[in-house]
């Protein structure tokens, strides 16, 4: 469960630059009219995805786990709210990049 609360947290705080607009971003979306709104709804997404899953690792971090399948199928039900975020935002962007 280290990994868990490792990745939350750098998710946190990749999410956290990302909404201050400091975050990498691929190529074509830099110098772009939307870049610094791109950056913070990346940093949102990011968000999304780590704050549920530190808090997953708060309530389990204690739990004697033996099997491991309910544990991971609730992370995945987590990280789907961010996932569709992510694949939302980036159709949006993709065609304001086309335009």
């Amino acid at each position: 469960m280290t990994v868990v609360l490792c990745l939350s947290v750098f998710w946190i705080i990749y999410g956290i630059l990302g909404i201050c607009g400091i975050q990498n971003i691929p190529e074509k979306y830099k110098g772009s009219d939307f870049e610094k709104e791109y950056k913070r709804y990346r940093g949102i997404g990011w968000l999304l995805l780590g704050i549920p899953m530190f808090v997953f690792w708060l309530v389990v971090h204690n739990v004697d786990i033996s099997n491991k399948a309910p544990y991971v199928i609730v992370m995945i039900v987590i990280a789907l709210p961010a996932v569709i975020f992510d694949f939302v935002v980036d159709r949006k962007y993709k065609k304001l990049l086309e335009r």
